[in-house]
Formats: C-alpha cells, structure tokens, sequence
C-alpha cells in the first residue's frame, strides 16, 4: 500500500465515526480506489482518455460532473477533455454532501466552483451534487443565473432486480435516495429557471463493485433498462464512474449497439443539450380554431419537432410508431363536431394540468372538455395516483390524440452517458475525506 493509500485509510476510518459510513462500504470502496488511481494524476488521465474517444467512436460524448478542486488542479487536461466533445458539469468545489453544510457552506462551494471553471475556461451549464445531496436548502443558494439544468434526482429502474443486495449497495442506495420507476417518469421537467434531469440508477458501482455482475451482467441490466425507457419514451441517463471505464467498456458498446438498432430512433446526447431541447420544446404552442363547421389545429413549434397523431381518419403523415404518425405539416383539420384529439380535464388542478402540457399533450379545460379523446376528471386523477399511471392511462385510451413527441427529430427516446468524475489521484480521495474547506476573507 502507498503511503498516499495508507493516508487515505486512516483518514476514512476517523471520517467512518462521524459521516456514519458502512465499514463493508468503506473497506469495497478502499480497494476498488487504490486500484483504480495512482499517487499522481496519469494513470487516471489516461483512462479518462480511452473513455472520451471509446465513446467518440461510437457518436455519443460523456457529461462528467467534477468538483472545482479537481479542476483547478489540472485545468489543461479539463480544456483538452473541452476541445474533444466532452462536457463539464459543476459537482461542488469539493466532493462534500450537501446535506450536511449549512447554507453557507453550500453557497462558498458552489461560488468557488464556478470561480475555478470560469478562470480556467471550462464551459458549464448544469451541476450534480456529490452522493445526489442537493435539497431545496441547497436550491436557495445556487448563484443567480449560473445554471441552466440540474441532474440531482435519480430513478431506480428494476432491471437489476436486486434481492439481498447487501451493504454496499445498500450505501450508495442511501446515498442516491432514488424514487422507483413504477412511480416517476424518466423525463426533464422544468421547474423555475433550471431543467431537473434525472439520472438512472443502480450506477456501476452498485452493479459492479458491490454486485460483481460483470460484463455479461452489466450489459443485461443496461439493455433491458435502455428497452423499458423507448417503449415509454423516456430518457436513459446511467450515472457512471470513469474509474470503472475499463470494466465498463465492452458493456458501453454493447448499450450503444443495442440502442442504434432501436426503432423509432434512440437520441445519444449529452445533458446540456436535453436541457436546451427542453427549454426550446417549452415554447412550443398549438392553436385550434373552428371555423365553417372545420376544427383547424395549428402547431407553432421548430422544424425539430416531432408532431404525432393517431385516430384522426386517415393517417395524416408517415407512421411513426403503432398507431401514431408523425404530422409532417404541422396542421391538422377535423370536423368540430369530431371527437377533439386533446385530453379534456374537468376540474382537475392546476400542477397536473401543467404536468400534462409539459409531457406534450393539447389539455383542453373548456366546457368542450367531455368532448375529447381522453377525458380526465378529479376523480380519475386521484385514482391513478402517480404520474406514470397517469401517462399511460392517457396513450391507452382508444380515442384520437395530438401531441409533441418528447425528443427531436423523431426520436422516441434519449441516452446521455453522466458520469461522476470525482477525483484523478489518490491525493484527490484523501483530500475529500477531511471537511470542506471555507475560503479564508
């Protein structure tokens, strides 16, 4: 064991007694670190390398989210990482939890995190706390204007189906605090001025250090969880580790495979661009008028679009998916005495309604609502309960509907491959262990 290795040790198990960590958590994690990183950056440079352009070849380019420190201390490497497609999203100044710093404390880390990326001329838009540890504490101290998404709520899917996981895994799940997928829909949401994108979770370290699956077995997971998000047009956003690339590697190409056979198509993106597409997607309107017994349904919206119809007579465009087709010229004219292909709401609140709208639906709450291909009351809305149910509740209704696809260009679902890059040294490890340093006045 190298010294920085043996300094690591004695830290983390004085920081055990106070952070309440898991000794069978502390003991995996201590193994799997100092195999993973060297006393100097180089070891972890080079596989970070290797992942940039391993993903490069495939079309798709890594968010990695990154405390300030990390950068502040090689900013040559993070331009370079810059310059061949990756991005860079804010992960603190130090890798501390959130949820354990006063307000004060929160807001220095993150001032003094966008501090070392503005100097250093990295480009960020969005942030992730460490551990997922952002609270609405933490919300009331972001600095005006700095960020245009967060990536801080995560999504459990079942593909793992985990049964007696044991504690490792049942650490990380603590930390992540995740809601299940039987419950919450994979999509961004807007709320205030920052787009909230989910990430999906089991990550790889609960798959692979504390399950051991392997290759065979991480890309299983991956690839049924990639199925469960486009038959629900969702977002898959995997939170990963580069410092687990090289295990992860063949896993990655066997995910993106899968996901180019997917069709309609999967969109690879990065964070940054769903927040833009979603910010771009929250300007879209559509406008209906009746006018000499003809209801004529327009669609304000960019050429990116993905208008979608079904069981309004004829197909009105090229057929998309099952019963929907896309509606190419961004009109549609009905009979007004048809049934409306919106989804009428009769006395249903305002959050859901809005809900609805965001998800890409027409929401009709006018004294013609009972006249519409989905109708939702009070009632129904309760019965359902969450708001996966509610959604699926409305696309297997049978009656006509118009709606914004939630990606670009056609896409039925997204993958961004998120990563954690939280250290490049095993002095990195050492120096996350002791508490958060305050910038002296």
């Amino acid at each position: 064991m190298t010294t920085t290795a043996r300094t690591i040790h004695r830290s983390a198990s004085k920081a055990d007694l106070v952070r309440g960590r898991h000794p069978a958590y502390l003991a995996s994690r201590l193994r799997a670190v100092t195999g993973r990183y060297g006393v100097t950056p180089r070891k972890a440079q080079e596989r970070v390398r290797r992942c940039v352009a391993r993903l490069s070849r495939q079309g798709i380019s890594p968010t990695f989210a990154t405390p300030g420190h990390v950068v502040e201390a090689a900013p040559g490497f993070f331009r370079e990482l810059r310059d061949a497609g990756a991005e860079l999203a804010i992960h603190g100044y130090d890798h501390a939890d959130f949820r354990r710093l006063s307000r004060e404390e929160a807001a220095e880390q993150f001032a003094r995190a966008v501090d070392a990326y503005s100097r250093h001329g990295i480009p960020f838009e969005g942030f992730r706390c460490p551990y997922l540890s952002y609270t609405p504490e933490v919300r009331a101290v972001l600095p005006p204007g700095a960020f245009s998404y967060s990536s801080n709520r995560a999504i459990v899917w079942g593909a793992a189906n985990v049964k007696g996981h044991g504690p490792v895994y049942a650490h990380l799940a603590r930390n992540y605090r995740a809601v299940s997928s039987e419950e919450a829909l994979g999509s961004p949401a807007l709320e205030g001025d920052l787009v909230e994108i989910p990430a999906s979770v089991p990550d790889d370290l609960q798959l692979c250090d504390a399950l051991g699956l392997g290759t065979d077995g991480l890309l299983r997971v991956w690839v049924e969880t990639l199925q469960d998000t486009h038959r629900g047009g969702e977002l898959f956003a995997p939170l990963f580790h580069p410092e687990a690339f090289d295990l992860l590697g063949e896993a990655v190409d066997g995910l993106l495979d899968a996901a180019r056979a997917l069709r309609p198509a999967v969109w690879p993106t990065q964070l940054r661009d769903v927040a833009r597409w979603w910010r771009e997607r929250a300007t879209f309107a559509v406008r209906s008028r009746p006018e000499g017994g003809v209801l004529t349904i327009e669609f304000d919206c960019s050429t990116r679009a993905t208008v979608l119809a079904r069981g309004v007579g004829q197909s009105p465009g090229p057929v998309w998916d099952g019963a929907w087709s896309t509606l190419e010229d961004r009109r549609l004219c009905i009979g007004d005495d048809e049934t409306r292909p919106f989804v009428g709401a009769r006395g249903v609140d305002g959050p859901t309604v809005a809900f609805l709208r965001e998800q890409g639906y027409v929401v009709d709450t006018s004294e013609r609502a009972g006249d519409c291909g989905v109708v939702l009351d009070r009632a129904s809305v309760a019965r359902l309960r969450t708001r996966r149910a509610l959604v699926q509740h409305v696309e297997a209704g049978a009656g006509p509907l118009v709606k914004y696809g939630r990606w670009p260009d056609g896409a039925r679902s997204a993958l961004c491959l998120a990563g954690d890059l939280d250290a490049l040294s095993l002095r990195d490890y050492a120096l996350r262990l002791r508490p958060a340093p305050r910038r002296r006045s």
